[in-house]
């Protein structure tokens, strides 16, 4: 069954942080993560390379390593773009789910690579809820004070506010 990056994020923030979190504005890809049993560690990578998720088999829970140079902000949409490998792969019969592993690159944000698109979708989606974006520029929030709200950076809010159509 495929879905859409938006509704597999919206399931998790359902099942996975809403209940968990009440009231919680600023979502925390980390402990969603570890709530799902996988291990989130932070490493030293070359510049380009962002964190990559490493699932050795079927027996074992997968691992996510994040570039330990990056800023927080970075850290977190690597995490929840991690995240949006997993559920993607999960959602594909096995064995094609038992066994990978999946880098994010500075190309990742390129758009071209179907994955990645997801991943990148299902990030933006985890960590700037539909609801929440729309209620926030409702209110009247700049953009910087939505970042910050939510811990991501300035151009993620700025793109999610664009391709959300929120504002002209």
């Amino acid at each position: 069954m495929v879905v859409s990056y938006e509704a597999a994020a919206q399931k998790v923030l359902d099942e996975r942080w809403y209940d968990s979190m009440p009231g919680a504005m600023s979502v925390d890809p980390i402990i969603i993560a570890r709530d799902l049993g996988i291990n989130v560690y932070k490493a030293p990578m070359a510049a380009g390379i962002s964190g990559y998720i490493i699932k050795r088999g079927a027996e074992y829970a997968p691992d996510i390593f994040i570039n330990e140079q990056h800023a927080p902000v970075r850290q977190r949409f690597t995490v929840a773009h991690e995240l949006g490998h997993y559920f993607q792969r999960k959602e594909m019969a096995p064995p094609a789910c038992d066994k990978y592993a999946l880098k994010r690159a500075y190309l990742a944000s390129c758009g071209t690579d179907e994955e990645e698109i997801f991943a990148n979708g299902f990030a933006a989606s985890l960590l700037m809820p539909r609801d929440v974006m729309a209620h926030l520029v409702d209110s009247g929030f700049d953009d910087l004070s939505i970042a910050k709200r939510l811990q991501v950076s300035l151009d993620s809010v700025e793109f999610r506010i664009k391709n959300l159509g929120l504002r002209p």
